[in-house]
């Protein structure tokens, strides 16, 4: 399988950091085949990372509609995106790239890794998406909406 990445602009760098020793320990976990309960990804994960995401079970005082749930979130990071994560560097100018490589094509997405990546300030601006490489557009800065937008031309 081809090796597929994300780049990303570098907002703010104790963040970045803190994203980093994040994918260390999911790529250190899917290694090891490994799924560690929410309760511990509710203690590393930094509170502002996790006020992107529900935290409270459906139906549930402070429930959010329309916000992705931190459960499902961490569950398919550690398990569920059909991928080997190989590297995360820092490249130049405040960006950094995610290299991984998918089982199969096609896999599943990047979406909610982008998703991730951008609560910790890492605005994700480029991705390998398989077939070809695309340009990523966010719909405002407050939120998670982004799209695939124009074809990179990769010859």
């Amino acid at each position: 399988m081809p090796l597929l990445y994300i780049v990303f602009e570098i907002l703010d760098r104790s963040k970045f950091e803190d994203f980093l020793r994040m994918f260390h320990l999911i790529k250190e976990i899917r290694y090891m085949e490994q799924t560690l309960p929410i309760e511990f990804w509710n203690e590393i994960i930094p509170k502002y990372s996790q006020s992107f995401f529900n935290t409270v079970p459906y139906g549930t005082e402070g429930y959010k509609d329309g916000v992705y749930d931190f459960n499902i979130i961490m569950d398919y990071l550690q398990h569920d995106m059909e991928v080997d994560f190989i590297l995360c560097q820092e490249l130049e100018n405040s960006t950094a790239q995610i290299d991984f490589v998918p089982y199969a094509f096609p896999y599943g997405g990047m979406d909610r890794l982008i998703m991730f990546l951008r609560t910790f300030e890492c605005k994700a601006i480029k991705a390998d998406i398989g077939n070809d490489v695309r340009t990523i557009s966010w719909v405002n800065n407050e939120d998670l909406d982004f799209e695939f937008s124009e074809r990179i031309k990769t010859d």
